[in-house]
């Protein structure tokens, strides 16, 4: 019945801005969420007032949210199950590919319009919009639960759709803000510049602060948004607005909430029970993350696929924890290679439960570099050396002696790169806002082009859109 409720609403679905490939996601969300369509409904829209009648179909949208987000169906990948972290560790400087010639538009710097893992990028982050704004217009119509658990559902949607904004527009710069479920509004509509998508990202945010618990609910550690986990988005997309004294205000709300939150010795920041998670996407049934699986020797040769370039394998320090816990190591043909190994348990040998792993998203040593750097550009030397220094304490590192901006930009920049590399496209992402892309890049990369520092719009989203213009580089 779902099936069909959907496919007709979907006749013209060219029209759509993400189709075709809007529609399978779509499906295998409903599939577990049975309760949310019980009647068709209006041709430009797929909800109706029967939806959210109870909240076990409040719960099932909710988890379909996050399930769609981390689990759903490539084997290969798929943005927040693995793309955004491995692909931008190509883009960057930090990996390139070993096993084959299996990712060479992004390891090189030029992604055909046409690509299929661009696509993906795309696509199923206006499909997980779609689906935050189908619970944030249905919400209020369940009026069998306590204000209290419709402000946390409807905080929980604004903040996957600020998530999966925040991606959408730093990978891809200008992109359309789909605020409704409705095609006719939809379907046609052209990019907005990123300063007006980082002011929705801001708003959603903002709201989902004031409406979230701050507590934990559900099971898996970590693996529900709360408050504090959209205040420390929040302080991020501050950062990359130049908003330093609200990233700093931000960051502090964070690390001042220290019953929640402590820096963890290196050896246990990425387990299931880090002291220093803000948020956490579940790992697959086996206790493995999607990243692990990437980045992690293959079970058949022994040998990774993602290799750890020189370069960064150059910046860290003697004697830096990071290292020796976050960079493996394995011997191949004669030759020493490197790869990132933040990530342990890849489901072959189940894991003790002292030492089960899900997916890091937002952290609390992130919200030091941001205040330390939020710090600093508002001169303030001795607040952001501070910070800093407690993030290398714990790395095994002297403190840094920085006396001018200068110097502790660079300081900072540096531990970014050492303390956040592979990890949900931060280096990708510092060395564009920071205007550093083409000054590192093109050393490395002889075909590198400065435009090349957005991805580009895929051709399917423009043939179905006619209204959206393509990147400046591309054809």
């Amino acid at each position: 019945m779902l099936a069909k409720i959907i496919l007709a609403h979907f006749n013209n679905r060219q029209r759509f801005l993400i189709s075709p490939f809007f529609l399978l996601p779509l499906l295998f969300w409903m599939a577990g969420c049975k309760k949310l369509i019980e009647i068709p409904a209006p041709e430009n829209q797929l909800t109706t007032p029967e939806v959210f009648t109870d909240s076990a179909s409040v719960n099932s949208a909710v988890s379909g949210l996050y399930s769609y987000m981390y689990n759903w169906r490539n084997v290969e990948g798929s943005p927040y199950k693995s793309f955004i972290t491995t692909l931008s560790s190509l883009t960057a400087d930090e990996t390139y590919y070993f096993s084959g010639n299996r990712y060479p538009q992004f390891e090189q710097n030029a992604i055909p319009v046409a690509d299929t893992r661009n696509l993906q990028l795309w696509a199923d982050s206006y499909t997980a919009i779609y689906m935050a704004n189908n619970i944030l217009e249905n919400i209020n119509m369940l009026d069998k639960s306590s204000q209290g658990y419709r402000n946390q559902i409807t905080g929980e949607a604004k903040f996957m759709r600020a998530l999966c904004n925040f991606y959408l527009t730093d990978m891809f710069g200008d992109v359309p803000i789909i605020l409704t479920t409705e095609v006719s509004k939809t379907a046609l509509l052209p990019k907005s510049p990123q300063a007006n998508v980082y002011n929705q990202i801001v708003a959603d945010l903002k709201s989902a602060q004031e409406l979230l618990y701050e507590d934990y609910i559900g099971t898996g550690a970590r693996s529900r948004v709360n408050k504090f986990a959209a205040i420390a988005l929040l302080s991020r997309v501050y950062l990359y607005m130049n908003k330093y004294p609200e990233a700093e205000a931000a960051a502090s709300l964070v690390i001042g909430k220290n019953a929640f939150y402590r820096l963890e010795t290196i050896d246990r920041v990425f387990l299931r029970s880090s002291s220093e998670a803000i948020f956490q996407f579940n790992a697959d049934q086996n206790n493995a993350t999607y990243v692990a699986r990437d980045f992690l020797p293959a079970a058949g040769t022994g040998m990774p696929n993602f290799v750890v370039r020189d370069n960064l394998l150059s910046a860290f320090e003697l004697n830096d924890l990071r290292k020796s816990n976050w960079i493996g190591k394995v011997a191949y043909g004669g030759k020493d290679y490197y790869y990132p190994n933040k990530y342990k348990q890849t489901g072959v040998i189940p894991p003790a439960a002292a030492s089960k792993e899900d997916d890091l998203v937002l952290r609390l040593t992130e919200q030091y570099l941001i205040r330390a750097e939020a710090r600093a550009q508002q001169e303030n030397i001795v607040g952001a050396k501070e910070d800093l220094n407690k993030i290398r304490f714990r790395a095994n590192l002297p403190d840094v002696n920085a006396v001018s901006k200068a110097q502790m930009l660079a300081y900072i920049a540096h531990e970014r790169q050492v303390e956040l590399f592979c990890e949900w496209g931060h280096r990708w992402f510092d060395l564009k806002r920071t205007n550093k892309a083409t000054e590192v890049l093109a050393p490395l990369k002889p075909t590198w082009k400065a435009t090349a520092v957005l991805f580009p719009v895929p051709q399917q989203a423009i043939n179905s859109n006619k209204n959206l213009v393509q990147n400046q580089g591309y054809n």
